[in-house]
């Protein structure tokens, strides 16, 4: 245990019941659409993991101002269409083996997940209240 959080013993938890499963995975079977949620950041030599309504947007917003993709330090100036559009960030589905065991083996790892039911909440919330164009699209799709 390393801290207050539980975070380390977690990660025990989940290597234990894999050994124990006799469960193994290999990155080479996960399909390209989850690659293509490892976000690389050569030159702070980071992988995040993203995971939507778990900060993703804010997240990605900080990693286009830390790559000089965007001309402000106020994380919230960014627009969140901006953040999320396709080919802003360089992704594990587009490097090579060898390039990625590489990263895998030197770059630092960052996953943020969040509680289930609040990340269930907040999509609700996101996606079907409010006056917002993709509440609406969501409202009328229902």
């Amino acid at each position: 245990m390393r801290d207050s959080g539980g975070n380390l013993v977690l990660f025990e938890l989940v290597q234990e019941t894999c050994s124990r499963l006799s469960l193994k995975w290999n990155l080479e079977d996960l399909p390209r659409s989850l690659l293509e949620h490892i976000l690389v950041d050569d030159e702070h030599k980071l992988l995040y993991c993203y995971v939507p309504k778990v900060a993703c947007t804010n997240w990605k917003r900080i990693l286009m101002i830390l790559e000089g993709k965007w001309n402000d330090t106020d994380v919230l100036s960014v627009p969140a269409s901006l953040a999320h559009s396709p080919g802003m960030f360089r992704n594990l589905s587009t490097v090579s083996k060898e390039e990625r065991d590489v990263m895998l083996e030197n770059y630092h790892k960052m996953i943020i997940v969040r509680n289930p039911f609040e990340r269930l909440l907040s999509a609700y919330r996101n996606k079907l209240e409010g006056d917002l164009p993709s509440a609406k699209y969501f409202q009328v799709c229902i």
